[in-house]
């Protein structure tokens, strides 16, 4: 599934979801009964909000660029990788996995499992950060 071209996008699908190579110019809105993936580089101005169920893992690694902050309703282990600085939130049943060419910074978060964070910039917190593993 992609989105050549749209400003708020919001995608429900029953199953798993993959994402292609997608330009969201607002908020990008994704829920999936398994697992969010991509194929292809998605960028998105605004805010992106996930929610593959808490037993579906999330796994957002290619040339992506999230502008706005990335919140996690629920999924289980969560890969995301932005070529620029990543902001990000939410809950997460399993690991949490962010890679970001520049800076990453943690809203309030809680990470059931571990939590591992590669940044070519500072690593910071917005808020409470509670992680199980």
């Amino acid at each position: 599934m992609s989105v050549v071209s749209g400003n708020n996008v919001t995608l429900n699908d029953v199953n798993a979801l993959t994402l292609g190579a997608s330009t969201v110019s607002g908020n990008l809105n994704v829920t999936a009964n398994g697992l969010i993936s991509d194929s292809g580089n998605v960028t998105v101005a605004g805010t992106t909000t996930l929610a593959a169920g808490t037993g579906n893992d999330i796994t957002l690694d290619n040339a992506d660029d999230f502008v706005g902050v990335v919140s996690i309703v629920s999924g289980n282990n969560v890969t995301l990788n932005d070529v620029n600085g990543l902001t990000v939130g939410g809950s997460v049943g399993g690991s949490l996995t962010t890679t970001a060419g520049g800076a990453t910074a943690f809203d309030a978060l809680n990470v059931a499992g571990n939590l591992s964070a590669t940044a070519n910039g500072v690593i910071s917190d917005n808020g409470n950060i509670i992680v199980g593993g």
